[in-house]
């Protein structure tokens, strides 16, 4: 692709709500090497960017796909247990860029109200960009639940917080 790609998406979806979905050492054993390998070889013959792609609470995951090389992680499931911007930022912010995670998509942005949205947004957007190593994103696809008025509340959120 020569100058035209910026980055390369890596997908693999590790989390559940509540955890991840497999045994940590188990991930070690059969994900972790093919993960450091793809990364040793696209920073070998490039200069793109990686994004780990992985929903759900992966933060028992984390430590270990640092190590591996990933260096930007999307999405950032706020509401998914241990995923909370100020805990994933204080732990990991230093070697890792955090790729959205303004708001809980399940609940606040689907159920909330303009208001929580914002306040919400602000208080993660906040936490995440101190220091740098923040994108601001949606952590899904807009769901058709979600309210016209609470997508306005998102990207005015983004707007008044966002800025570095």
């Amino acid at each position: 692709m020569g100058n035209d790609l910026d980055a390369v998406p890596i997908y693999n979806d590790l989390g559940s709500n509540i955890g991840g979905i497999y045994h940590t050492n188990k991930v070690r054993e059969m994900v972790i090497p093919y993960v450091r390998e793809f990364f040793e070889h696209v920073n070998r013959v490039s200069e793109y960017h990686i994004i780990f792609h992985s929903c759900g609470s992966i933060y028992q995951y984390i430590p270990d796909l640092i190590d591996a090389g990933v260096r930007i992680l999307n999405p950032v499931q706020i509401g998914a247990r241990n995923m909370e911007a100020e805990k994933l930022k204080r732990e990991f912010g230093r070697d890792i860029v955090f790729w959205d995670g303004a708001v809980n998509p399940q609940q606040v942005l689907a159920f909330g109200t303009p208001e929580q949205i914002k306040g919400e947004a602000r208080n993660n957007i906040e936490e995440f960009k101190k220091g740098g190593g923040f994108v601001f994103a949606n952590v899904y696809n807009v769901q058709a639940i979600v309210k016209p008025e609470n997508v306005v509340a998102l990207y005015d959120a983004a707007y008044d917080f966002g800025g570095y």
